[in-house]
């Protein structure tokens, strides 16, 4: 069943549809998501004091650490401390007008060869380029940088531009880059946000810059788009040859070559997917919900994660109407909702989902993804995905930790924080790390300038 026939077939099918008469492609609203428990507590012994809002730490060899803010600067820290010049400093490149706390530098990560080609790679958010729509918000930028021979400083004009994207708004602009086991770059790449300035805050994913997808009731939407852009999806890249006169080049096996759609997809249906990571072959994504529901996906190529069909767990309802209406009534989730798209290929589940409330007790907010810890400090966070979440009303973010289960979602546990008077982190959570030990580490700001820190998860004290 094509596109056309698709939607004629649901707007004459009426309730038929919606009991669940096409092809058992449609399903019941549930709502299911993972069960929480109390779990273990850790200690968090501060690394790194005095950023504004880190939200990358790398090793690039033994003794040094790169640190990248949001304000523009990838700090170094070695064993006399943070270092008062930066690697890097992007911050003449960056949009001047940051109006959402999703701008700015907002991804890195190292090249595994680092040791010998000194190549990393950056997430910016730039002004928008003049050859873009006007309507639009700014510049996505992917680019490249290459570090001196002592590791100490990188070249402003080293950098090598490997993608621009015309952003449609200034929220979701996601970030995380990451390589996999098979040495390609993985990166992502928000849906572009909400149409700006609307008198409702639903019709979302509407507008300038959002195509019109398949799924008629959410009146289109980038997650659900392979065709017209780049945006709501995890990329696949080979950054180490060039293609077609393009700065990368396109994996054989990535899923749309051969076939219609962009050959840089790798997966598709996110939302916001803020973080990534690696465990072996298994990528993980926390993709950053709208209103209700949060999600953890365990990646495959040529998935499709739901949005803007679902959120979590549940079917989306775009077009609500006014926000402050839309809980009383009911509005933001729909009783059915399609579980394949109309060429049957299936919408995948998150492997972990929660609510922002559980028992009339606020929950969190957006999402942070992880690692899987492989390190030795930590004994009762072994071999177990570690997580988080931004920041819950009248407290601070949050730590989680899921075991893998033979069925979804995945059960998880909240963790405690040693030596805080709730339990929580004192501040809220931007994102993890990894080292080479496989010891993780805490990325956390209280939104103001200082207040930035970066800790290094421990037994509790």
């Amino acid at each position: 069943m094509n596109r056309r026939e698709f939607l004629a077939f649901f707007s004459t099918a009426g309730p038929a549809a919606a009991a669940g008469c096409l092809g058992g492609r449609w399903e019941r609203n549930d709502a299911t998501t993972s069960r929480v428990t109390a779990g273990p507590s850790v200690g968090l012994e501060p690394i790194v004091e005095g950023l504004t809002e880190p939200l990358s730490i790398q090793f690039p060899a033994e003794g040094i650490r790169y640190i990248a803010d949001k304000s523009g600067l990838i700090l170094l820290h070695d064993g006399d401390g943070l270092r008062e010049d930066p690697l890097l400093d992007l911050r003449g490149k960056l949009l001047e007008d940051v109006t959402s706390w999703e701008q700015g530098l907002v991804g890195m990560t190292i090249h595994p060869q680092f040791s010998r080609n000194r190549r990393f790679y950056v997430r910016y958010s730039a002004p928008l380029r003049e050859e873009f729509p006007s309507e639009f918000s700014h510049t996505y930028v992917l680019s490249e940088f290459r570090a001196s021979e002592d590791l100490r400083r990188a070249d402003p004009e080293s950098e090598r531009i490997l993608l621009e994207l015309p952003q449609p708004g200034k929220f979701h602009q996601a970030g995380g880059l990451a390589f996999g086991p098979d040495g390609y770059l993985y990166v992502t790449v928000g849906d572009g946000g909400s149409t700006p300035d609307s008198v409702f805050d639903g019709f979302r994913d509407a507008g300038p810059g959002h195509a019109e997808d398949w799924y008629l009731i959410n009146r289109g939407g980038n997650g659900q788009d392979v065709t017209e852009n780049l945006l709501g999806s995890i990329l696949r890249l080979d950054v180490d040859r060039t293609e077609d006169g393009k700065p990368y080049g396109i994996p054989d096996d990535n899923p749309l070559v051969g076939q219609a759609g962009l050959d840089e997809h790798y997966a598709w249906g996110f939302r916001n997917p803020y973080q990534l990571s690696f465990d072996g072959d298994r990528l993980f994504v926390g993709d950053v919900g709208h209103q209700d529901y949060e999600e953890v996906n365990v990646v495959e190529k040529g998935g499709n994660y739901g949005w803007n069909v679902k959120e979590g767990p549940v079917c989306y309802n775009a077009n609500s109407g006014l926000r402050e209406h839309s809980r009383f009534l009911h509005l933001d989730t729909l009783p059915f909702c399609p579980n394949a798209t109309p060429s049957g290929d299936p919408i995948v589940d998150p492997v972990i989902t929660y609510s922002h409330t559980r028992d009339g007790q606020d929950v969190g907010s957006s999402v942070i993804g992880g690692y899987v810890y492989r390190g030795d400090a930590v004994e009762s966070l072994r071999g177990r995905y570690v997580f988080g979440d931004t920041v819950r009303a009248g407290g601070g973010g949050m730590v989680f930790v899921a075991d893998a289960a033979d069925e979804t979602p995945w059960p998880f546990e909240e963790v405690s924080i040693s030596g805080s008077e709730n339990g929580a982190v004192n501040a809220a959570v931007l994102s993890f790390g990894r080292d080479p030990a496989g010891e993780l580490y805490l990325l956390t700001t209280r939104f103001a300038e200082g207040t930035g820190t970066v800790y290094r998860i421990t037994e509790p004290a």
